[in-house]
């Protein structure tokens, strides 16, 4: 029996893991919402320094700040997509 237990625990661990790999890799990233969502609110706003309105506000614009491309990137683990954030264009 203890075999069984300590089979159906490794499992249990697994899965978990294996649940979170692909909540964070299986995520559209497409929305400011997306990625603010996949990361977590709470870890943004601890990385960023902002509030829960400001992030609110972020998502409803669907913009987000380029100074946070390179973090956001990282704390997905995921490239994501440029035109989501404010970086300045090229003028012609």
């Amino acid at each position: 029996m203890g075999l069984k237990l300590h089979i159906k625990k490794q499992c249990a661990i697994v899965f978990r893991h294996c649940a979170n790999f692909c909540f964070v890799y299986c995520q559209p990233m497409n929305t400011a919402s997306d990625i603010i969502k996949a990361i977590g609110k709470p870890r943004v706003m601890r990385a960023f320094g902002v509030g829960a309105r400001a992030l609110q506000l972020y998502s409803q614009k669907n913009t987000l700040p380029a100074a946070w491309f390179d973090g956001m990137e990282k704390m997905a683990k995921r490239k994501l997509p440029r035109e989501i954030f404010s970086f300045k264009g090229v003028q012609q």
